[in-house]
């Protein structure tokens, strides 16, 4: 008896089963894109033909104080492959809050969610539910925002209210939560992709404070807090580590390493959830800005929102395919703000002026050939009537 305990405990330790509800998601079979998505660590697409999604999450107050941090960091310079910006989601705590620069990042393709309205503990239903509605209400009618815009959820210190919270969050027409952490034992090990919870929370080495789903709430989608890893020891947030990095090289290291390990592994959605302290030394700021250099590098690395990215699973496109993908594409407006049109002008134009330079040398060049042969047919005739 003893023994079955302990191989069934390690069993659940190590994910290797799941408890959560009492009949297995079957991909194709029980659930359907895009209303639902089964969890996995494997994506039923080739890992070659999938996009690597990476998205920033930043909690708190938004105001000028971290808007010179994030005009730095996601400067309108940077865009992804198909020369569309970059974007980041930023979930909103009312206190402190500047409304003129939330509307400011809405306006440049900014995903905007909600973190509360005093980010205090959540500690009952009926104030989930007042804070969760009054704070949207608060983002769209100071900030201007349509309200069915604003449709995810992060509660503040990841303190959940267990099933009652997706209820609550379906209720108010959210259609996602970013709040449950998955903490993998090493870096080798994949993390899981975005799912719905049509069969509930699934996973047991896991944090759910203070408990996990456990019914279903069909349709509504799970974007699990993957954390990050340092020194061996799992990060839920980025600046949230028991040991930080202590210059722009160690910063750095820590950033790509995690990314790498999404990049080279399972390609499942590479989640950065931060606070602004993180740029509060230069030197993580600075180490933060060479590893987005270093993903932007790469042809089939996206910065995107979490909306983009559920779009993308509500609607896998390969990467083959993704510069037709219309949730990730962007105005000719914002490509000339960006200068990737420009650029793509330039290219365009530099080009014909190559091709007709070519074609240009290759007639001169003819045209001296023929002269040549021309003159050296004179000297040969000459030579051979050298009385004329």
């Amino acid at each position: 008896m003893e023994i079955g305990v302990a191989i069934l405990c390690s069993l659940i330790y190590f994910n290797k089963i799941t408890i959560a509800t009492d009949v297995l998601c079957q991909q194709g079979v029980n659930c359907h894109l895009p209303d639902c998505f089964c969890s996995t660590f494997e994506h039923p697409i080739d890992r070659n033909d999938i996009p690597q999604m990476v998205f920033f999450g930043f909690d708190d107050a938004v105001n000028e104080q971290v808007a010179k941090h994030y005009d730095f960091m996601f400067r309108r310079a940077r865009t992804n492959p198909n020369g569309c910006p970059i974007g980041i989601t930023l979930y909103i705590s009312h206190r402190g809050t500047d409304y003129n620069t939330v509307k400011k990042y809405y306006k440049r393709g900014f995903e905007l969610a909600v973190h509360s309205i005093n980010h205090g503990k959540i500690d009952t239903d009926s104030k989930l539910l007042q804070e969760a509605r009054d704070q949207r209400t608060n983002i769209a009618s100071l900030a201007g925002v349509p309200q069915d815009h604003i449709v995810g959820w992060r509660s503040p210190s990841l303190l959940t209210r267990g099933d009652a919270q997706f209820d609550i969050l379906t209720e108010l027409n959210y259609t996602y939560d970013v709040s449950m952490t998955y903490r993998r034992l090493n870096m080798q090990d994949p993390n899981p992709w975005p799912f719905t919870l049509d069969y509930g929370w699934p996973f047991t080495h896991t944090s759910c404070t203070p408990s996990c789903p456990r019914k279903r709430h069909n349709g509504f989608w799970e974007v699990p807090l993957n954390a990050m890893i340092l020194n061996r020891f799992p990060c839920t947030y980025v600046d949230g580590c028991f040991r930080m990095p202590t210059s722009a090289d160690d910063a750095y290291r820590y950033v790509i390493d995690n990314f790498q390990s999404h990049y080279r592994g399972n390609r499942a959605p590479f989640g950065i959830s931060m606070h602004a302290t993180w740029f509060l030394h230069p030197f993580t700021r600075d180490g933060l800005d060479m590893a987005i250099r270093d993903m932007l590098s790469h042809g089939d690395v996206y910065i995107v929102t979490v909306q983009q990215v559920l779009e993308w699973m509500k609607n896998p496109v390969k990467l083959s395919d993704i510069h037709k993908f219309d949730a990730w594409s962007c105005s000719i407006t914002d490509r000339i703000v960006h200068g990737t049109l420009l650029a793509e002008l330039v290219a365009g134009v530099l080009g014909i002026v190559l091709l007709i330079v070519g074609v240009i040398s290759a007639i001169i060049i003819r045209t001296r050939k023929a002269s040549t042969y021309a003159l050296l047919n004179d000297l040969e005739t000459v030579n051979i009537n050298p009385e004329k």
